[in-house]
Formats: C-alpha cells, structure tokens, sequence
C-alpha cells in the first residue's frame, strides 16, 4: 500500500509570511525560501529552500558558516489531495502570494550554500511550524521510505519552535525600533541576538538555564513568560541589565505577538 503523506488543510496554513521581502526580525529557520544563492551541481534553479533542521543550524545564536539546502524552481499546481503522493518534492503552492505561480522544492538534490548569501532582504517566505514539519516529514520519507508522523515532529521540534518565536518577538519588541531610529540593521539584530542568548543561557530554577527548560513541556509558559518579562523591562529607557533580576520579578503585559499565527495554523489538516 502507498504511503499517504499529510497536507496542510488550506494553502495559507503553510506559510507565515509570503512577502518580497519578509520582515527581517524573525530569525533565518527551516524551511525559508531566499532567492540570490544556487545549491552547487543543482541546475535550474531560482531559489533556495533551507532545509538543515533548527538545531543544526545554529551555535547558540550564531549560524553554522554553510547549510543545508534545498532546489526551488516553478513547478506544475499540485492540488491539496495529491500532496499525499509526489514523494519527491515538497509543494510551495502560489508561493509569491495570492493567486501566483507555483513552485516546488526538489527533495532529490540537496547540498551546502553560505549562510552569507542567504540575505533576510530576499527571504520570499516563512513557513509555519505546520509547513516545517510537513517539509520534514516529506524529507525524511524520500530518504528512508519511512512516515514519521507530524506529532512525533512537532513534539521533537516544539522547544525550537517556541525559541525562535521568543526570539522574533524579542526582536520586533526591541530591535525594530532601534533600526526605526536609525541605527544599522545587521548590527542591531547581532546584538540583540547576543542580549537574547544571554538570556537563554540564564538560570532557571528546575533546569539548567531558559533554553534546557523549554525541552519540558510543562515549563514552556514559564520561560515565555520570564522570556517577555525581560523583553518588557529591558525596553524600558532606565532598565536593569541583570537577567536574573529581570526573569525572577517581573510578569510581562499580555500582548497578541505578530507571530500568534504560528499557533493558530499548526494543524490546520483535513
């Protein structure tokens, strides 16, 4: 019998943003599509699907020197139904918006590309936490012919995901208006990485520091928590740099984060 692979329920369930280019404060992560770099002995190709999983992407904040990529080039429409064949690419329907032309990411043809030439000013797309774990699974199954379920993914996947939002709100909060009021971007975003690496790497009281605690799922709002506590305190004009102070005694205001779609569409499936 076929294996049946899953689908996202709707075409906008798998994208959190398809702009030209997307907002820059959301941290490079699987699954982004930049136009500029070509994976090496890969022909035909306009675009780049970056395909290294979170966890090897990075060195604390900082990213690998080269990563994993995949081809992306216009594909034929693939409806939502047949997703569950076509083992050999992942479908990027209407990929530039609305309406537009599609594409598709060759799962057959992989290779390195420097993180240098993946600019955030030609990121065409993000993928939510759905969209990532169904790149995954489609990666995974036309390597080993093997269906690893999207729960199993997610759950693996879970303590990422909730980092890099974390870390996207940290930014629009704080990094955005400091390049509003003029100061350079690339600059900022490396700096403020570094504040929020600090605070990751911070104490917490039933685990090693923030980043260990999110791996236990019962403690992931407690880290959201210290997490927008010190985002908030921070931006104040007068705020205390010690971390620990900030994490231990402040409770953040509730505030609808841009990335909230994130949770919405996770499982948007039918």
């Amino acid at each position: 019998m076929a294996v049946e692979l899953d689908r996202p329920g709707a075409v906008e369930a798998l994208y959190l943003e398809r702009d030209e280019p997307t907002e820059p404060w959301r941290p490079l992560m699987t699954g982004d599509v930049f136009a500029g770099p070509q994976v090496p002995g890969c022909a035909g190709h306009e675009l780049v699907m970056v395909l290294a999983h979170p966890c090897s992407l990075r060195r604390g904040v900082t990213l690998v020197e080269r990563v994993q990529a995949l081809p992306v080039g216009p594909h034929q429409a693939i409806p939502l139904d047949p997703w569950k064949g076509h083992y050999r690419v992942m479908p990027l329907p209407e990929l530039r918006g609305e309406g537009g032309e599609s594409y598709a990411a060759r799962l057959t043809e992989f290779g390195m590309v420097a993180q240098d030439e993946l600019d955030l000013d030609r990121r065409l797309c993000c993928l939510t936490e759905l969209g990532v774990v169904l790149l995954q699974q489609r990666f995974f199954h036309n390597q080993s012919r093997v269906k690893v379920t999207r729960d199993r993914l997610f759950e693996a996947s879970a303590p990422v995901f909730t980092e890099i939002e974390l870390w996207t709100q940290w930014n629009e909060q704080l990094a955005e208006p400091r390049v509003q009021a003029g100061e350079e971007r690339a600059a900022v975003l490396a700096d403020e990485a570094q504040e929020f690496d600090g605070l990751m790497c911070s104490e917490h009281p039933e685990a090693p520091d923030l980043r260990a605690a999110l791996n236990v799922t019962r403690l992931r709002s407690d880290v959201r928590r210290r997490v927008l506590a010190a985002a908030d305190a921070r931006a104040e004009p007068d705020h205390d740099l010690s971390l620990n102070r900030i994490v231990a005694t402040n409770t953040p205001t509730a505030r609808p984060p841009r990335g909230a779609q994130f949770h919405d569409r996770r499982w948007d499936l039918t």
